[in-house]
């Protein structure tokens, strides 16, 4: 279902729709994802307060570990970009600049690797949108110098927290005296057991080369009674189509077609707002979504083959951006249309 509900809001949306309300629901995505942020810093910190004792409920983000952060933060980081540049002061435009930083505070936390080069392609598209050159530049400069730097030192790492030095491990480049990168030596085998499994299952025949897999329902009952080999498991996720890494969960689900038919989805839904938002740069609410959409699409599809899964929230605010560049160029047509009559 992960897959398909977006096909459902793009003929829901783009035909019955309205983008009257985009700088409310650009505020809904904001709080929501803020929101998130103060669970999971509550959950990361003190995650027995998430914990109600007479009914035994315990709240996702109490054993979510640094998961929660991390997504909330990428959530939320791209939206503060966008709020950042359209704020009226210099007081408000601060806050959300000190909201980038707390969301990259927050990756590092959230313990992920491929988390940290996302939120560090954020801040690159941003700048590239806008023609920041010298905003490319150093952040492109800091990445290297930081690169050459761990790599040459990585016992500057030790005295960081666990999940901090496996989030800074993708800047320190493997070599047989890292340390650091045996903490992930699992997690690295995992993933490419997955993909290995994924390329398997897409070129298992004809059939499935073309239109991929069925995907099975997860047996709860099974999966607790199941042997902790890796091997085991990994057969189980492929089963239900979760291979962690988007570009080979839509091959062996969906097969050719289905990656055929996201790649005209998104270039009919986003051919004019790329050079909207390169003309334009973010300079109102619908711009800002032309950002979101732009931004999430070019950064799935660099980081597709090591993460992710269905380009699904990417597709939600690609529509979102179609329909609000139809409706802007409806009313610049409307309005010209009646300067001509007067």
């Amino acid at each position: 279902m992960r897959g398909f509900w977006p096909l459902i809001f793009l003929f829901t949306f783009y035909w019955f729709g309205s983008t009257r309300l985009l700088r409310l629901v650009l505020a809904v995505i904001y709080v929501s994802a803020s929101l998130r942020v103060c669970l999971g810093l509550v959950g990361y910190f003190w995650p027995r307060v998430l914990y109600i004792p007479v009914i035994s409920f315990v709240f996702p983000a109490a054993y979510s570990g640094g998961v929660d952060l991390r997504e909330s933060a990428l959530v939320l980081v791209p939206v503060a970009f966008c709020y950042a540049r359209l704020a009226q002061s210099r007081i408000k435009s601060l806050f959300h600049v000190l909201m980038i930083i707390l969301g990259g505070g927050l990756v590092l936390l959230g313990g992920s690797r491929v988390s940290l080069g996302v939120f560090c392609a954020i801040a690159l598209c941003w700048a590239a949108f806008h023609k920041r050159f010298v905003l490319l530049s150093t952040i492109a400069l800091s990445l290297l110098g930081s690169v050459l730097f761990l790599s040459s030192d990585s016992t500057v790492l030790n005295p960081m927290p666990r999940l901090v030095r496996r989030t800074l491990s993708i800047l320190v480049i493997p070599g047989p005296n890292s340390e650091v990168h045996k903490m992930v030596a699992s997690s690295d085998y995992w993933h490419r057991h997955l993909m290995r499994r994924a390329a398997e299952r897409w070129l298992e025949s004809p059939r499935s080369f073309l239109v991929g897999h069925r995907v099975q329902s997860f047996d709860e009952a099974a999966f607790l009674g199941m042997s902790a080999d890796m091997r085991v498991k990994a057969e189980v996720a492929a089963g239900m189509g979760s291979y962690e890494a988007g570009l080979w969960t839509v091959l062996a689900v969906l097969g050719l077609c289905g990656a055929i038919l996201y790649v005209l989805l998104f270039w009919w839904l986003l051919r004019d707002v790329v050079f909207v938002l390169l003309r334009d740069g973010v300079c109102d609410y619908r711009h800002a979504f032309y950002f979101l959409a732009v931004s999430g699409a070019l950064i799935w599809v660099v980081f597709c083959w090591i993460v992710g899964h269905f380009p699904s929230w990417q597709l939600m605010l690609a529509v979102i951006a179609k329909a609000a560049y139809e409706d802007s160029r409806h009313e610049a047509q409307t309005n010209e249309a009646e300067e001509t009559i007067t």
